[in-house]
């Protein structure tokens, strides 16, 4: 994640040294700026009297500053993803170990759950400036609907705000499918491979991460299997039975 996130540190786990060098009044700041005025609701359950609730609301939540969610914003600092000529991109590690077993991972960019990317592309856009889906469409003459009619749907489909959504979980399903069928079925080279995308609803980006079990001696040639798969979405069109 490091890697990937030009040493960004907000999306891994804390290590000791970075957990040391906090203190009170650093997480107190960090805890209280996530608190905004103009769109908090505070739900509270159990058997109280109106006036010990509202002394405890006072005492844990009456020194909250009035903080707009947009003023919060001006501060946000955005997630970059490094580019990809990196000494950060190939790595290995070595730890010691009971058995000699292997785990790799591949990782990159992807949208968000709107189709929003990294790079400020909208898709949906895109996808309406066009043609390539509406070649791909085959129209029924004999149905008796015209093919505006069914363009007209097809259009109301992809500007559905969940479309990507829907069809990123359908991309990420149809890549574990081959990834199984050929990393470890077809040629034997890993003991599991998982396809798993990360889709943010406010970040305008999102990653991807394939992680397989495999021995140190088949390791390599996994990673390898697995760029090919990846690569050959691109020369091998997704065909209907895999969507079935």
């Amino acid at each position: 994640m490091l890697s990937m996130l030009n040493g960004d540190e907000r999306f891994v786990e804390p290590t000791p040294n970075s957990l040391q060098l906090l203190t009170l009044a650093k997480v107190k700041d960090a805890v209280m700026n996530q608190f905004v005025c103009d769109n908090m609701e505070v739900s509270i359950v159990g058997d109280f009297s109106e006036e010990d609730i509202e002394s405890c609301i006072l005492e844990y939540l009456g020194t909250v500053k009035e903080t707009k969610g947009l003023e919060r914003a001006k501060h946000y600092h955005p997630i970059i993803f490094r580019q990809h000529a990196s000494d950060w991109q190939h790595q290995q590690m070595f730890l010691k170990d009971t058995d000699e077993r292997a785990c790799a991972y591949i990782a990159g960019p992807a949208p968000d759950r709107w189709g929003l990317t990294f790079d400020g592309k909208n898709l949906r856009d895109s996808l309406c400036n066009s043609a390539t889906f509406d070649e791909h469409v085959n129209f029924d003459r004999q149905s008796g609907e015209s093919e505006n009619a069914k363009k007209g749907v097809q259009g109301k489909l992809r500007g559905h705000p969940l479309f990507f959504a829907v069809t990123l979980g359908l991309l990420a399903e149809v890549i574990n499918s081959r990834l199984f069928t050929t990393v470890r079925d077809s040629l034997g080279l890993t003991y599991h491979v998982s396809f798993e995308l990360n889709l943010f609803d406010w970040l305008k980006l999102g990653w991807y991460v394939i992680s397989r079990t495999s021995t140190p001696r088949k390791v390599h040639k996994a990673v390898d299997a697995c760029k090919s798969v990846l690569r050959s979405l691109h020369s091998n069109q997704i065909a209907p039975r895999e969507l079935d």
